[in-house]
């Protein structure tokens, strides 16, 4: 936590806006609720829908959320995103 304040710091004084993103949330929103699937399988699922090219094929679940949290981001800077308290999630 104390390096994720620091970069926020950082950004803010380089001018550059951060938003914070909870990718369960956004996979939830992506491709609905987990219910008894795997996360893993879940969120693959999900993430092939995104048609994002170079995913590698061999990805973990930091990279699936990670490319969940910058897709969020991306959605966030076009407007397409609802906040609930700090956390920003893609709209239904």
């Amino acid at each position: 936590m104390r390096h994720g304040l620091e970069l926020y710091a950082a950004l803010r004084h380089a001018g550059l806006r951060a938003v914070e993103c909870f990718p369960t949330a956004t996979w939830t929103r992506l491709a609905g609720p987990r219910g008894g699937r795997r996360r893993a399988g879940w969120s693959a699922a999900a993430l092939s829908r995104l048609r994002v090219r170079s995913v590698p094929s061999r990805i973990g679940q930091d990279g699936r959320d990670a490319i969940g949290a910058a897709y969020t981001a991306w959605l966030h800077v076009s407007g397409r995103t609802e906040s609930f308290g700090s956390i920003v999630v893609p709209r239904r």
